[in-house]
């Protein structure tokens, strides 16, 4: 799996900060349990990490315009049939979601 982030520099009002910066607390951790605050950037990390393994991202991206470039600079263990996940940083997913995402995407068989 390729990961690529595309870079959100818009401040949020009232909080005058990126989204990925903000905290936001996730109950995947147990049931019925509130976890710890953490910013969304590393929240993010974390479900990717737990759906995909240890996928990291490949590349910021500004743009996702940019992606093209991006698939086309040599990599040492890059496959063509490799699954690609774009996201922006300024939005919250669960596992739950990711899950069922690409569950649906691959059932699709569409790039």
């Amino acid at each position: 799996m390729r990961n690529f982030v595309i870079v959100d520099n818009r401040l949020l009002t009232p909080f005058n900060e990126p989204a990925r910066n903000l905290s936001v607390v996730s109950s995947n951790i147990m049931p019925n349990f509130f976890g710890t605050p953490t910013q969304l950037k590393i929240h993010q990390k974390e479900v990717t990490v737990r759906v995909f393994g240890s996928s990291a991202v490949e590349e910021d991206l500004h743009h996702i315009n940019d992606l093209l470039q991006a698939l086309q600079k040599p990599r040492l263990d890059a496959n063509p049939n490799d699954e690609i996940f774009v996201y922006r940083d300024n939005i919250y997913f669960d596992q739950e979601f990711l899950d069922y995402f690409l569950k649906v995407a691959r059932k699709l068989g569409k790039p």
